[in-house]
């Protein structure tokens, strides 16, 4: 299973490293060329289609996630159950985006007070109409554990949406209507691709029994997914309906440089899941689980350090002096962003089918998050919305942890993550202290954070060099 998640979450990292970087290259034109109000809604129209996606496709890709590795070596079977799945999300999408265009205006009043603004409410139906398609061809392939061929179609997908950005973009200069359209034209043309690459994996057929097996496991989680979705992204909401979309914009900013530490969590989540679902029942697993964490906690905490030192310097290079006030939100989002992904490393629930208790913690954190949200905005602005968010998650992952153990015990080595999170704070309210101290900025973080970083993989416990030599032997093979 190792040498399984280490040679696919390489794949998953490369990809996902060049998506996302080539997306990070792209935010100093989006900020220099659209204002803090337009790319606000940008990320408000990213937020309402996420949320409303868990409605229209009942979750029904949890349910073929669940059931795919159960028959990957029986064609017909997995056939069935990814046709089936396919034809059910393309369906649903369909519907959705019948109902934004027909209602554009309608829509546009009750969201934005702006009927006038119903030509980029549809544009916006249309961008998640193909990420809606994009994201059941893409996720077949995590499924069928075809990690190469997904993180080449992923990589080409932002590719091309990057092209279509700098023309419409950048040389026409369409501002926010160019933006939309570019999503739309780089997810259409990498549908073809996509398709072309998973053309074993489908075909023509609905299977009815496949369609309720999926829903039966799925339709419970929706008030759970939603849940999860609404602690994500509700802070937006929350931030236009008390605040701005300018707020919005700002906040979006700081919310995008918290992602880049994903990049320490998205190879491992996207090759780990489908491997725990496929060897759950080997003694070894949850030794694996527990080494795998612990390298996991030593590269995010190292990469978490990095951003929110340097915050202020790279929130200006890559944004207008319009957006600065985002550098002040990065590091409690990075936090929240971490411990509101961390959930792969307890997969007892998932593995126990405990879908009620799952949805019970989900609806506890989005409740609680809601609830901070307002009660924190109107006092502190995006620093309560990201305050909000860092004490709702934190408090779902540590109940979820300790529900995960109870039926799928994996043993964490909690005192050295423990140590390592001691020391990443120590290191970085040193690095403040000195700062505001004696100025200098650069001449001082930079030393003291590399000090900081060697003492955390010190005290990580990771063995290096048999990481080294076991990462060459994957890389060989």
């Amino acid at each position: 299973m190792l040498k399984s998640l280490f040679r696919d979450s390489i794949l998953y990292t490369l990809s996902t490293v060049l998506t996302r970087g080539i997306s990070f290259i792209l935010l100093p034109v989006y900020t220099r060329l659209l204002s803090p109000e337009e790319f606000g809604l940008l990320d408000y129209f990213v937020a309402l289609g996420t949320i409303a996606s868990i409605v229209i496709t009942l979750e029904i890709m949890q349910g073929l996630a669940r059931y795919i590795p159960d028959c990957l070596e029986d064609e017909n079977k997995r056939r069935g159950y990814a046709s089936t799945c396919m034809w059910f999300v393309l369906g649903a999408y369909t519907a959705m985006l019948v109902l934004v265009s027909t209602f554009s205006t309608q829509l546009a009043a009750l969201l934005l007070a702006a009927p006038g603004k119903a030509g980029l409410v549809e544009l916006a139906g249309w961008s998640h109409w193909v990420a809606g398609v994009l994201n059941i061809l893409h996720g077949q392939l995590r499924w069928e554990l075809r990690a190469a061929t997904s993180a080449l179609l992923s990589l080409l997908s932002a590719l091309l949406t990057v092209t279509c950005t700098v023309v419409l973009v950048v040389w026409l200069q369409w501002g926010i209507r160019g933006a939309l359209l570019a999503q739309v034209a780089g997810g259409l043309l990498a549908i073809l691709p996509s398709l072309y690459l998973t053309r074993s994996s489908f075909g023509f057929s609905f299977d009815w029994a496949s369609l309720r097996r999926m829903l039966a496991y799925s339709t419970p989680l929706i008030p759970s997914s939603l849940a999860v979705v609404v602690a994500l992204y509700f802070d937006r909401i929350a931030l236009k309906e008390l605040m701005s979309l300018s707020d919005v914009g700002i906040y979006a900013v700081g919310q995008k440089i918290s992602l880049l530490v994903t990049l320490a969590l998205i190879g491992f989540r996207s090759a780990l899941t489908p491997l725990i679902y496929a060897h759950h029942a080997r003694d070894s697993t949850p030794r694996d689980i527990a080494k795998i964490f612990q390298v996991f906690c030593t590269a995010a905490l190292g990469m978490t350090l990095c951003l929110s030192v340097f915050a202020r310097e790279i929130v200006g290079l890559v944004s207008s002096e319009a957006f600065y006030g985002a550098a002040n939100v990065v590091p409690l989002l990075i936090f929240s962003v971490l411990l509101a992904n961390m959930y792969i490393f307890a997969p007892g629930l998932e593995l126990s089918r405990k879908t009620g208790c799952i949805s019970a913690i989900n609806i506890t954190v989005a409740a609680l998050n809601l609830a901070l949200n307002y009660l924190l905005i109107p006092v502190l602005g995006i620093l309560g919305a990201a305050l909000s968010a860092l004490l709702a998650f934190g408090a779902g992952f540590v109940v979820y942890m300790n529900a995960s153990q109870r039926f799928y015990p994996v043993p964490h080595d909690w005192p050295v993550i423990t140590k390592l999170i001691a020391i990443m704070l120590v290191g970085m309210g040193g690095i403040y202290g000195s700062v505001y101290a004696w100025g200098a900025s650069l001449l001082i973080k930079v030393p003291l954070t590399l000090l900081t970083l060697y003492l955390i993989v010190r005290k990580s416990g990771v063995p290096l060099d048999g990481m080294r030599t076991r990462l060459a032997g994957i890389l060989k093979n």
